[in-house]
């Protein structure tokens, strides 16, 4: 007979008994070795890592023993935490028959606590009462429609029972300020709320402290530092785990922020993932989100196998229905959104130095990438140095920070004096028409947004507007976040929503597409570029398409396309890739409803971007 025991410190399983490390030698130890990673420990204990999962682990060893027909027992806290388990098992199955009750009949109503202020809106009361009925769930509403809000219904709801007594938030660093906003709106508060930033030595004493605070949040990348205190915490308080923003984590396994968020998720009383496309490229981004939202159980696993077999994507949602929830962009009666795609062409130093690129270096580099299947980091500085020439030709000469790829080496002297003084010659023709538009605006007392996703651009374009006149803020990835700068990104963005006399906000792409809301003050957005990152540009589009907006609201987007250049292939396949996405969501929305950011360096584009990218080259070339 062997004993089964787990000690919760250590967060490991033991297995004791007269000449246990026999067990290794025996037809069980394949198992319990290389699946389940037991070691000796002396010859009458053997030791293995629970991984935060003790409860499945324990099953998978009763189950390995018994097969090989070796008696067990459990301590009392094996038994305890097995029973979790099990519980865990059948709230996943009552979670999934309460799911689709919820859709088949909606519920009008939900019973708030004295202690949420805030009146939840029609489109709002079945998400909420999602959140509570389905033990862990997700919520893929469009931007704009009040997930915080709706998470914090929830919370009130679970706190007021006495489920779980304290919300812990991993988001974006740009999220933490909405947080801390909307939960003054919805509880009329100041939440005691800690946010993990900061020295080491300063994170370590705080999250000590953890008992004072009841809001914590944290960034992916802070959790992937921290992990160990943050599960500390999840053990020691019942907690609801929230992913804001949850692609972050769809690289999955190997990834630093899916293994941080993966190891602590079990420890958390209840999750819950919120993003508004969750599947940005391809469904097995679904995979990793919805493994830390149930691990070991995930649903998206068996809606795959299910897609797989007779490529249904009404199969696939079919099966995944049950576990979330989702508020359409038609729903929030928002006022209409105008697209204008405006045509510009090239200035003629910029065409030569486009049609050079094509012509004459980039079959070559061609040649090279099919060779080598589409190398990543060649790929990357193919598309990147296209749409660099297509933007502004300077460009080309420096080494891009936010793509990370080195200055351009021209094979022939014509081409490097070109690109080493193009400003000489002429400004390029995108960056003229965008300030254009935003003095134009300006003169009509209307404030707007440049969008660039090149830290040199934006710099170019805010010096460009501020010569002209008009006052104006710049943000990029460099602009400080430190709240002791008066500079810092949150004041310069408060400045903008703010100051009447600001009336242009000159921004990278990444630096504030994600939580950040600027429809109450901005209807106009011009884009001077965009890359094939579809995550990225459609987060920016609703940063001013929202609910808020006054229902006469005139909201524009500006799209700036170079004639007969990489611009309009990427616009091609921004549109392919939201009606895949759509397809996914049962959605009848349309471009400028995608939420999914991502670091821009990776670019998230895959094999049928590039072979869009072949294709303009080879038209071009055979002009």
């Amino acid at each position: 007979m062997f004993t089964i025991d787990y000690d919760p410190n250590s967060d490991r399983i033991a297995i004791r008994g007269i000449s246990a490390t026999q067990l290794l030698k025996s037809r069980s130890g394949t198992a319990l070795s290389v699946i389940l990673g037991f070691r000796p420990q002396g010859n009458d204990l053997l030791i293995g890592p629970a991984e935060n999962r003790p409860g499945s682990k324990i099953a998978d060893t009763v189950k390995t023993l018994s097969e090989a027909g070796i008696d067990t027992e459990l301590s009392d806290t094996a038994k305890r935490v097995l029973k979790e388990h099990i519980t865990y098992l059948r709230s996943f199955r009552s979670s999934s028959v309460a799911g689709r009750e919820l859709f088949q009949n909606p519920p009008v109503s939900v019973s708030l606590p004295p202690s949420f202020h805030r009146e939840l809106r029609k489109f709002q009361i079945l998400p909420v009462r999602h959140l509570i009925e389905v033990a862990n769930a997700a919520n893929f509403s469009v931007p704009g429609s009040g997930k915080t809000t709706m998470v914090l219904a929830a919370y009130s709801i679970l706190k007021d029972i006495g489920e779980i007594s304290k919300i812990f938030v991993v988001c974006p660093r740009s999220a933490f300020v909405p947080w801390t906003e909307e939960y003054q709106e919805c509880f009329g508060a100041t939440p005691n709320a800690l946010q993990i930033a900061g020295q080491p030595l300063d994170r370590a004493q705080q999250m000590a402290n953890a008992e004072r605070f009841e809001l914590f949040l944290c960034t992916y990348q802070m959790l992937a530092n921290e992990r160990d205190a943050v599960a500390q915490i999840l053990r020691k308080y019942p907690c609801l785990l929230v992913l804001d923003e949850s692609h972050h984590i769809k690289r999955g396994e190997g990834g630093a922020w899916f293994d941080a968020v993966n190891e602590i998720a079990p420890l958390a009383r209840r999750r819950i993932i919120l993003t508004g496309t969750p599947a940005p490229n391809r469904l097995e981004d679904l995979l990793p989100q919805f493994e830390v939202l149930w691990p070991g159980l995930n649903p998206a696993r068996k809606a795959m196998d299910l897609y797989g077999k007779d490529d249904r994507i009404e199969d696939f949602r079919e099966s995944l229905r049950p576990y979330y929830a989702r508020v359409r962009k038609d729903e929030l009666e928002l006022p209409k959104r105008n697209v204008i795609r405006i045509p510009v062409r090239l200035g003629d130093v910029q065409q030569r130095i486009y049609n050079i690129l094509c012509n004459r270096i980039l079959p070559h580099t061609l040649r090279k990438i099919e060779e080598r299947n589409l190398v990543r980091d060649l790929r990357k500085a193919l598309v990147i140095r296209l749409l660099q020439a297509a933007s502004n030709p300077t460009l080309l000469g420096e080494y891009s920070n936010e793509f990370r790829v080195p200055p351009f080496s021209a094979a022939g002297v014509d081409l490097d004096q070109l690109i080493q003084n193009y400003s000489d010659y002429e400004t390029p023709q995108k960056l003229l028409v965008a300030v254009n538009i935003a003095t134009q605006l300006a003169e009509e007392r209307q404030k707007s947004i440049i969008w660039t996703s090149f830290v040199h651009n934006a710099e170019l374009l805010y010096k460009t507007v501020k010569d002209s006149g008009i006052e104006a803020v710049l943000v990029t990835g460099s602009t400080t976040k430190d709240e002791g700068s008066e500079q810092n990104r949150d004041a310069l963005l408060h400045q903008f929503k703010t100051d009447k006399s600001t009336k242009v906000l000159v921004a990278t792409i990444p630096a504030i597409a994600e939580s950040v809301s600027l429809h109450k003050e901005c209807h106009d957005a011009i884009y001077v570029d965009r890359t094939f990152n579809c995550g990225l540009y459609m987060q920016t589009l609703d940063r001013i398409h929202r609910v808020g907006l006054p229902p006469d609201a005139n909201v524009r987007y500006h799209l700036l396309l170079g004639v007969n250049t990489l611009d309009e292939t990427v616009n091609t396949r921004l549109q392919h890739k939201m009606d895949v996405m759509y397809r996914v969501l049962n959605d009848d929305i349309d471009i400028l409803d995608l939420d999914v950011p991502d670091d821009l360096s990776e670019g998230d584009w895959d094999s049928d971007d590039i072979a869009a990218v072949l294709e303009h080259l080879r038209q071009h070339i055979s002009q």
